[in-house]
């Protein structure tokens, strides 16, 4: 209502008792007057909650501001309206809230309302290369490369993997992470046959300083000669690092990989 509680209570217990008297056969006359007096004494005696305040403006404010639907805004700007809006409800209720308080939170409750901004649209990012990268990086074999190359290819591959599921990562973020990855994936340093992932060829057991094997004779220092020694050589050849065809077959993932950052621009929406 828009009457104090107070004088709500004196007008609803009037009225309750004269209906009763109007409804008991047996009251009599004098019943039914002093019933009607003390009703009538209780509408008069109805005291309005803001007599001497106009709500008509922030009461349609607070119509208007609730029918607002939260499509896009500011968590900034759509918390001012919500707290704003409140505030006014609170003050509409308020038995001794004056004038000058109402204008006021009036005013604040249209400021926040003009105030609302959309949210700006979410940046595209352009995953396409890291995401090649990635699938680069976990297709290679730990087996292959050098203890030291290979651990910092998962760090770099751990820290692409984070940029790419990272609804908030920026486009400059996915791309330092991407650049990242692809150095760890050519810096890959391949190990050499018969040694253990980072284990450094230079310091093999019983390896001379100049790469060969035991007490040689002649330039190349190849152990034994003639016959034997032409035997050794065809087994090296036969034998011999694999590194250049593994180097090779990993720059061409990562040829296929730039081309997928080329023609794939997949994006993905933050």
């Amino acid at each position: 209502t828009d009457y104090t509680e107070e004088s709500w209570a004196v007008f609803a217990e009037a009225l309750t008792n004269a209906y009763s008297v109007d409804q008991n056969v047996e009251a009599t006359q004098d019943d039914v007057d002093k019933a009607a007096e003390a009703l009538q004494a209780a509408i008069d005696g109805l005291e309005e909650v803001h007599a001497d305040v106009n709500l008509e403006e922030i009461r349609a404010l607070i119509d208007e501001a609730l029918q607002i639907q939260n499509d896009g805004y500011t968590t900034e700007s759509w918390d001012a309206l919500q707290n704003a809006l409140v505030n006014a409800a609170l003050a509409v209720s308020d038995p001794d809230v004056t004038q000058e308080q109402i204008d006021q939170l009036a005013a604040a409750l249209v400021d926040a309302i003009t105030g609302l901004k959309a949210a700006e649209p979410a940046e595209e990012v352009n995953l396409a290369a890291i995401n090649a990268l990635i699938n680069v990086a976990q297709r290679l074999d730990k087996d292959n490369y050098t203890a030291e190359s290979w651990n910092a290819l998962q760090d770099a591959l751990a820290a692409a993997l984070a940029a790419a599921e990272d609804p908030e990562a920026t486009q400059d973020q996915i791309d330092k992470a991407a650049a990242a990855l692809g150095d760890a994936i050519v810096a890959l340093e391949i190990a050499q046959p018969g040694e253990d992932p980072g284990e450094n060829p230079n310091d093999k057991p019983g390896q001379t300083p100049d790469g060969n094997n035991g007490s040689g004779n002649g330039e190349n220092g190849n152990s034994g000669s003639g016959a034997d020694g032409e035997q050794n050589n065809e087994a090296a050849v036969q034998t011999g690092d694999n590194s250049p065809i593994m180097v090779y077959g990993v720059l061409v993932v990562i040829a296929a990989a730039g081309i997928i950052c080329i023609i794939g621009m997949r994006k993905r929406r933050r």
